[in-house]
């Protein structure tokens, strides 16, 4: 198997690999611990990698690999393993693609020895399983060596404690997010209930104000009948004082033409008697002189 995990340095390049690969971004920024070494060490490969990434219109991008080789002839190439370089998750696409275009850069310089990291095990933390089946896969009958520097002198628990650490990360985030989904939940239903309580005082209000208008309607009508009763008791009272004054005033008129009638059949009486008894005065007289 052409692949080999190994521990040590990989700047120290204790088994003279003729080339570096190290993973990298498009925005030329090289902010990882390893590639933080290699601008370091080799102070031009960062001027050209950031000068390659600003070029317009871009041309380094995602799954592409940047070859830089110095005077001695070492030569460093850049995986472009992921295009954002704050991201922590590497695609898996890209992650083929600059391996296999390595593989390709490699036997067209006849390179049979190439030293790299664990690619995207660390800034990139894509699960190291996918990466290194893509590894060798890709590297499947390479005739050089590829060496790939571990921290540890066995490799399998070095992997096992990347990987273990990338599954606490996934199941941090995925209870994270079904907490953030709870508390979403949570704020949802309170709101319900919140708006529910809104519109259940509103109606209270609104019933209350009917209510309100019901009874003050019901008592202004009740005012208005009082009203009108206290009206046509007064009406009715006026008239029973007007009955009772047009029946006194009835009353006295026919005192007063009684006692008119009486009077004048009195006088008439009264000129009777004279009459009768000056006729009777008259046929005495006469009685004597005859």
């Amino acid at each position: 198997m052409p692949i080999h995990y190994i521990e040590g340095d990989l700047l120290e390049n204790e088994h003279k690999a003729r080339a570096f690969a190290i993973e990298s971004n498009t925005e030329g920024l090289m902010n990882t611990q390893v590639s933080v070494q290699f601008r370091t060490r080799y102070p031009r490969l960062y001027e050209s990698y950031r000068n390659i990434c600003q070029t317009e219109p871009p041309q380094f991008h995602a799954g592409d690999v940047f070859v830089w080789e110095d005077h001695t002839g070492q030569v460093v190439y850049n995986l472009a393993v992921y295009a954002n370089p704050y991201l922590t998750l590497a695609e898996r696409e890209s992650i083929r693609q600059s391996f296999a275009e390595l593989r390709r850069l490699a036997e067209e310089r006849q390179i049979d020895s190439i030293a790299m990291p664990p690619i995207a095990a660390g800034v990139g933390g894509l699960n190291w399983r996918g990466a290194k089946r893509a590894l060798e896969e890709t590297f499947e009958g390479f005739a050089g060596d590829v060496y790939v520097y571990m921290k540890n002198k066995s490799p399998e628990r070095d992997l096992s404690a990347i990987q273990s650490k990338i599954d606490e990360e996934s199941q941090s985030r995925g209870s994270r997010s079904s907490n953030r989904d709870d508390d979403e939940e949570q704020n949802s239903n309170n709101r319900r209930r919140r708006n529910r309580r809104r519109r259940s005082g509103r109606n209270r209000n609104r019933n209350k104000g009917d209510d309100s208008s019901n009874n003050q309607a019901a008592a202004s009508s009740e005012s208005s009948q009082q009203s009108s009763n206290q009206g046509d008791n007064s009406d009715s009272k006026q008239n029973n004082n007007n009955q009772q004054k047009n029946e006194g005033g009835s009353g006295r008129s026919r005192n007063r033409r009684g006692r008119r009638g009486r009077g004048r059949r009195g006088g008439r009486n009264r000129n009777r008697n004279k009459d009768g008894n000056n006729n009777s005065g008259g046929s005495g007289g006469s009685n004597q002189n005859d």
